[in-house]
């Protein structure tokens, strides 16, 4: 059984972002993707993830999110975020196993505007245009 990753809260300005969307400029669809390509590189990397492949982009609002189902490995990397895995403190870059019922809360820290929080094995969205990036 694949992982279910439920969000229990999230600010403005979080979005689902992966390599973005490229080639449709001429129709007035910007490329959207992630504000810091190298951060999502590298949680994905940390996975063993495409580099571009979706992920939660997480801005100063923070986000808190749970596993259903089974357990998910998660990386987060970016800015400096405060980071706690059922209210146990984890470093700003980190891989986290989520069991079911956890609780994994991302906040804004000392440093960085943007973090991204990927999923082992990929999020499943539905693609437009080639991308599941979110395009405000």
């Amino acid at each position: 059984m694949n992982p279910t990753l439920r969000v229990l809260s999230a600010g403005p300005g979080v979005t689902v972002q992966d390599g973005g969307r490229h080639g449709y400029l001429r129709y007035g669809v910007t490329g959207a993707g992630p504000m810091d390509p190298f951060a999502l590189a590298v949680a994905n990397h940390a996975l063993g993830n495409r580099s571009d492949a979706a992920a939660i982009e997480v801005s100063l609002g923070g986000i808190e999110v749970t596993a259903e189902g089974a357990p998910a490995t998660i990386a987060v990397a970016g800015g400096d975020f405060q980071i706690a895995h059922d209210g146990q403190v984890v470093p700003p870059s980190a891989v986290v196993r989520l069991e079911p019922g956890a609780t994994l809360r991302l906040r804004a820290g000392l440093a960085g505007v943007w973090c991204y929080l990927a999923v082992a094995g990929g999020i499943d969205l539905p693609q437009v245009l080639g991308s599941s990036a979110t395009h405000t």
